[in-house]
């Protein structure tokens, strides 16, 4: 959109014994400063923070503000954490829009690509990151909410951009969920304990 850009940045928790469960950030472009958002680390993870389609100069080098941090440890999280968050990626395709079906007067991008939900727990709600590259730079991203998203349930998506997009040479695709939050799972099935979490929050 004319006047609007996306900001994006690429955060790591170096850490595998604590998380970050809870931060509030915000990006500085220029003179501009974005509103506020929130956000959260787990153990070891990597992904992107993002303001998609917000007013901001396109020129400038933007600045990540992260505040309130809480930092909680988490006992033998690499022994039960993977299983909660092994959600599979397969089918990824990106699709340039002199390709794409969708493509009319205005040029459309697509990518494409199923998420299995493998883990033992069904949860209210998975974010999805994608990020397109050339080369080691990031060309475009989006984000998309998988509402009520079951265990071994298996869900197509697809995100699209209204630009061309050349040189698109690879695309991730990051799942995200808080695992540590009681509230991210819906029902409790398996040997799921939710005082386990309670437990490990704790310390």
């Amino acid at each position: 959109t004319a006047g609007q850009v996306d900001v994006v940045a690429r955060v790591r928790n170096p850490n595998t014994k604590w998380a970050l469960t809870a931060f509030t950030y915000r990006f500085g472009v220029g003179t501009a400063v974005l509103d506020e958002q929130n956000g959260f680390l787990l153990p070891g993870e990597e992904k992107f923070l993002m303001a998609l389609n917000v007013k901001a100069p396109a020129s400038g080098t933007p600045q990540l503000l992260i505040d309130n941090e809480q930092w909680q440890r988490v006992v033998q999280y690499e022994t039960w954490g993977p299983e909660r968050s092994k959600f599979v990626i397969t089918e990824k395709k990106f699709i340039p829009a002199r390709q794409s079906e969708l493509s009319g007067q205005l040029p459309i991008s697509e990518v494409s690509a199923v998420v299995t939900n493998s883990t033992a727990y069904n949860f209210n709600s998975v974010e999805v990151q994608i990020a397109l590259y050339s080369g080691n730079r990031v060309v475009a991203v989006n984000k998309l909410p998988l509402p009520d998203f079951s265990s071994g349930q298996v869900r197509p998506i697809s995100a699209r951009w209204s630009t061309t997009l050349a040189s698109v040479s690879n695309v991730e695709i990051i799942p995200s969920v808080n695992i540590l939050d009681l509230s991210s799972y819906r029902d409790f099935e398996g040997n799921f304990d939710p005082s386990f979490i309670e437990i490990e929050k704790r310390f």
